[in-house]
């Protein structure tokens, strides 16, 4: 019968889960995020006949995630937790199976699979982007060859790894064949407060990523390290849920309208174009004042009743806070007219100006 485990060795696993990659190109993965998003014990319901102990595996994790943490709800932390918890035998484990199934050519096998992964895939985006640079991933034999300078290739599943080369040099010890991978990336996810064991240090990486070799070095004592860094593929091949605050954001916009339509704006601005850029008497008659930046992330401006301009730079969403009714919206900037009393612009890229 299959039980769950804690060993240490075997949560190293999935940091040294390189040689099952396929060597050819892959379809993308499409279709999941179509799916609603439902609860932990909907979303593996599909895949009760391919996963053994699937059932018994969501009620152990579930014993672990009773209240929610951060901006995670009990049914998205379960979902992280489920992948990251080891079953025995190691193949019976839920994240062996459901990469194996990301690394297959045959997409229709991922199709049970899609209410979970849209459940995870969810979860892994409100979970902070880790804040090193680089991480690593190894493994204990010389594959070095693999990856020549230059190389680009494609690691099809969700892929392990760990903040700390220390963790990963006690993992791998100091003799033998080794190769060590140090992964520049711009995506990871530090899962470690949430992941079914704290104590790991254990990032994960979104599946279907691309990255480049940047080099290969032989450091001796049979100990090759390969240099790789993320690059992003002509085509998106997976889709990837945005961060909570994007979100927020459209949704702030989005209810804005909704308010605005209703009849409650004031006046002041009903003749202005609600799908454009100020007019040309507005703009001509504004002082002049420089575009000043605003403060660090998460920044909360009181200020006396003024009038406020802020303008959204294009394809940079800000979580911004507007105790006001008068606005004015296009598809590709934002800009806001009114009396403020108290503004957040937590995204550096905004601009905030006097008007």
């Amino acid at each position: 019968m299959a039980t769950a485990t804690g060993d240490n060795s075997k949560i190293m696993l999935r940091m040294s889960d390189l040689t099952s990659e396929p060597k050819r190109m892959l379809p993308p993965i499409k279709g999941y995020e179509k799916e609603q998003l439902v609860s932990i014990d909907e979303a593996i319901q599909p895949i009760i006949s391919i996963v053994p102990d699937i059932e018994e595996m969501v009620w152990t994790v579930k014993q672990n995630c009773q209240q929610p943490r951060d901006k995670i709800s009990t049914d998205e932390l379960a979902s992280i937790m489920l992948y990251t918890l080891e079953w025995s035998p190691a193949e019976s484990s839920f994240y062996f199976i459901l990469n194996r199934t990301l690394r297959s050519q045959n997409r229709n096998e991922l199709l049970p699979w899609f209410r979970y992964l849209r459940l995870f895939m969810v979860a892994l985006s409100k979970v902070s982007t880790t804040s090193h640079r680089m991480v690593y991933r190894g493994i204990k034999l010389d594959i070095s060859g693999e990856f020549p300078d230059g190389k680009t290739f494609i690691w099809w599943a969700f892929s392990s790894a760990s903040s700390s080369i220390k963790v990963l040099e006690q993992f791998l010890g100091t003799t033998g064949h080794r190769t060590i991978f140090n992964i520049e990336c711009d995506s990871a996810k530090d899962i470690s407060k949430y992941s079914f064991y704290e104590s790991e240090n254990e990032i994960l990486m979104f599946p279907a990523r691309q990255f480049q070799v940047i080099s290969t070095f032989n450091s001796g004592n049979q100990l090759k390290i390969v240099h790789l860094k993320e690059i992003q593929p002509p085509f998106p091949l997976i889709h990837i849920p945005p961060a909570p605050s994007t979100t927020a954001a459209d949704e702030k916009i989005k209810d804005a309208g909704a308010h605005a339509s209703s009849g409650h704006s004031s006046s002041k601005y009903s003749d202005s174009p609600q799908f454009g850029h100020p007019s040309a008497s507005t703009a001509a008659s504004a002082p002049k004042h420089k575009v000043v930046p605003p403060q660090p992330a998460q920044l909360l401006e009181s200020c006396s009743i003024i009038d406020f301009f802020v303008y959204l730079v294009p394809r940079q969403k800000s979580s911004i806070t507007l105790f006001n009714e008068n606005w004015i919206v296009n598809r590709d900037h934002a800009y806001f007219h009114s009396n403020i009393y108290s503004i957040k612009v937590p995204d550096i890229n905004s601009r905030v100006c006097k008007t």
